[in-house]
Formats: C-alpha cells, structure tokens, sequence
C-alpha cells in the first residue's frame, strides 16, 4: 500500500478523499531500510496552511495514525470521518501549531487524537 505523503509544502487543500485499504502486497518491504507494514493513509510534515476537507479513511496496520501531522502549522480538518478499525484519527508532533478539527465524526477510531508529549492541549482546537 502507499499513502499521501506531503512535505515541504503551504497551501494544501485535500476535498473528499476516501481512502481504502485493499490487500497488500508487501514482496518488496524488505528492500525498504526500517520499513513496517503500518502506514498513516496521509502523513505531513513542515506543512502550513493545511485544510482538509470530507475524508474518509483509516489507517493501514494498527501501529500508526489515519492522519500524522509534524510540523504542521494552521491546519482545519472538517467534515471527515474515522472508518472502522481506526485507532488514533490523528497525530500532532514536532513543531506543530494551531490544529483545528471541526463537524468530524471520529465514533469508529479508538483515540480521536494524540499529541506529542512536548505539544501543549491548545495545540487543537474542537468545533
């Protein structure tokens, strides 16, 4: 499987995504140096200006979040929704600031979200 991967990037806007997992093929895995069969459906990272708006997803794996945000600034995430199996929907880390999610529905994932022990709660926003 493969994931959205965005980096070194501002002005991002991502408008109903449904991400499903179909089953894998892992016979290179091993030629990928610490390589796990767990992967975020969208990771970001040194991203400003994030919006993403109506998805659906979950995470491939157990191990990792639907959504990982790291060094992430002014981020909205709205209007999506956690498909069954989802463990944590998001994850904030490193230097991020001013994550808002808002009208999501996040009944299906175990941990709407997590953040990184050196991030303070007003980090995230609720609406």
């Amino acid at each position: 499987p493969y994931y959205m991967l965005i980096r070194h990037a501002k002005d991002i806007t991502l408008n109903n995504i449904d991400i499903t997992w179909q089953t894998p093929d892992f016979t290179d895995l091993h030629k990928v140096p610490n390589a796990t069969p767990h992967f975020p459906a969208i990771d970001c990272q040194n991203v400003s200006n994030l919006r993403i708006n109506q998805l659906h997803c979950s995470q491939f794996g157990n191990q990792t979040p639907a959504i990982s945000l790291t060094n992430v600034k002014d981020a909205a995430i709205n209007n999506s929704k956690a498909k069954k199996g989802t463990t944590t929907f998001l994850h904030v880390a490193g230097n991020s600031a001013n994550i808002t999610l808002t009208k999501n529905n996040l009944t299906n994932a175990k941990t709407s979200y997590q953040l990184a022990p050196n991030l303070p709660p007003q980090t995230i926003t609720l609406r």
